[in-house]
């Protein structure tokens, strides 16, 4: 999805699904599907960052090949099924990509029930991101932990603080971050079992991460 258009998304209920994706993983596609699931969101955007304000990236980071990347990664998902789909927004944007902005921007093309995707690290920290009492305000807060402890408390404080609406997501476990896998790639270990066999291919074309 290019969103130069500024297509209008009047009364769509909208998921969206940001982060850096250096590089997308089997872990990011389940999360994707998972929002895709649930009935009350009739079409997902899967988002990435061009420069995330709370991860550093590697020196070699381009963000137009991790938008390559990404689409590689959820084409066959995305050919299966229509809600899902990626934007270039944040990246046709560049600057910062702070998680504020982006949901005003929805907003501002008539989406006005809008439930935005994070894994458990990033929840965690959702009260320190810039203008938190925005993101609250415009989105849902679904979240993909990694383990449950301590959540409970941040989703009551979040409850609380900026009466937030918090969607625990339930789906299959991934123990595997792109930090992993960036490692395993730069060590010239199997990363199969992670990455989509394009993603390897473009990874390996590009020199990607050490590879």
């Amino acid at each position: 999805m290019n969103d130069n258009m500024q297509p209008r998304l009047d009364g769509v209920r909208l998921g969206i699904y940001g982060g850096t994706f250096s590089p997308p993983h089997i872990g990011h596609l389940r999360a994707a599907l998972a929002l895709c699931s649930l009935g009350d969101i009739d079409r997902v955007l899967v988002i990435p960052a061009a420069i995330p304000p709370h991860k550093r990236l590697c020196g070699e980071d381009e963000p137009r090949r991790r938008l390559d990347m990404l689409k590689i990664a959820l084409s066959g998902a995305m050919a299966q099924n229509s809600k899902l789909d990626v934007s270039d927004y944040e990246i046709q944007k560049s600057g910062a990509s702070y998680t504020y902005l982006t949901l005003q921007h929805f907003h501002s093309l008539g989406c006005r029930d809008i439930t935005f995707l994070c894994g458990g690290d990033m929840f965690s920290t959702l009260g320190v991101w810039r203008c938190p009492e925005v993101i609250f305000s415009l989105a849902r807060i679904a979240y993909v932990a990694r383990g449950r402890d301590g959540l409970d408390a941040i989703t009551n404080g979040y409850r609380e603080r900026f009466g937030a609406r918090i969607l625990p997501l339930e789906m299959e476990r991934t123990p595997i971050s792109s930090s992993e896998v960036r490692r395993a790639l730069a060590e010239g270990r199997d990363v199969s079992r992670w990455l989509d066999s394009g993603v390897i291919k473009y990874i390996k074309e590009h020199h990607l991460y050490g590879s």
